[in-house]
């Protein structure tokens, strides 16, 4: 779903920025869960950025690379894009 806001803002993967500091995961879901509520309002590129960063963050705290994360991501977007260009 964060995905789709990339390509729907037109906004791109690179620069994301800094995720929150902590390393509750509990806490750092309850970031995720303001910030995407706001976002739903707002269409804030820089609050896209910040909730992918924190999923990032999160996948990094459930053992996941960073590299595997992002080559999901690319993966996804594109299947994402693919779709809303034909109308699926």
């Amino acid at each position: 779903m964060v995905l789709s806001f990339f390509t729907t803002l037109n906004v791109k993967l690179d620069n994301i920025g800094n995720h929150c500091e902590t390393n509750d995961v509990i806490v750092l879901f309850n970031e995720l869960f303001k910030d995407a509520s706001f976002m739903l309002d707002s269409g804030n590129a820089d609050l896209i950025k910040r909730i992918f960063s924190n999923l990032i963050y999160v996948g990094e705290l459930l053992n996941y690379s960073k590299e595997d994360i992002y080559e999901a991501c690319y993966k996804k977007m594109n299947i994402v894009r693919e779709r809303l260009n034909s109308n699926y």
